[in-house]
């Protein structure tokens, strides 16, 4: 893919896009103990839509979710929000959760 947008890949993910490193990051996040259960009901880049009510009137969402997981009846019971930060702050992460 890399090289059909013209972009050569590099070795060190300092330089540029490597795809080693991606790699390696794809599969330690697969494994991660919060998400090792769940990949097998995990659906990549799925819409998501919905609705609220505020004082101001109605709020309506629409987005892409980087991953969800779907429950038996077809229902989201989780929605993961990979992100890209090699170490990220605790504020960072506290930022994320909200």
């Amino acid at each position: 893919m890399l090289g059909q947008l013209g972009i050569k890949p590099v070795d060190d993910p300092k330089t540029g896009i490597a795809p080693t490193e991606i790699a390696g990051t794809v599969v330690r996040t697969l494994n991660l103990p919060e998400i090792a259960p769940l990949r097998s009901r995990l659906v990549p880049e799925h819409s998501v839509f919905g609705h609220g009510t505020t004082a101001e009137g109605e709020v309506l969402v629409s987005g892409i979710a980087d991953a969800v997981v779907l429950d038996g009846q077809g229902g989201i019971e989780a929605v993961i929000d990979w992100k890209s930060d090699v170490n990220p702050s605790p504020k960072a992460v506290d930022h994320y959760r909200k």
